[in-house]
């Protein structure tokens, strides 16, 4: 989920949310906008409202080639910078 908690409306918002080896039939649903399995990039194409949130379910099939399973979302660009998070580190 991706909440815009304000003040400002916020556009240009992509979340990469790279799966880990092991993941197969993978399917995506967002929200709004698309999800590319192979980038792990959710491009929410919309503007966020303040206030306003978007989700991205993801589901898969685990594999006995799959280790441990560690999901990190990230915001990697938007049009406005987030007070939170730093944009594009990697955490």
């Amino acid at each position: 989920t991706v909440t815009n908690n304000g003040p400002s409306d916020v556009s240009g918002i992509e979340v990469q949310d790279l799966l880990p080896a092991g993941l197969i039939n993978i399917t995506a649903t967002p929200s709004t906008g698309t999800y590319t399995v192979a980038t792990g990039i959710w491009d929410l194409v919309s503007t966020l409202d303040s206030g306003d949130s978007e989700t991205l379910e993801i589901t898969a099939e685990i594999t006995p080639e799959c280790g441990e399973i560690v999901n990190t979302a990230e915001i990697i660009s938007s049009n406005l910078p987030d007070p939170d998070s730093t944009t594009n580190n990697g955490g």
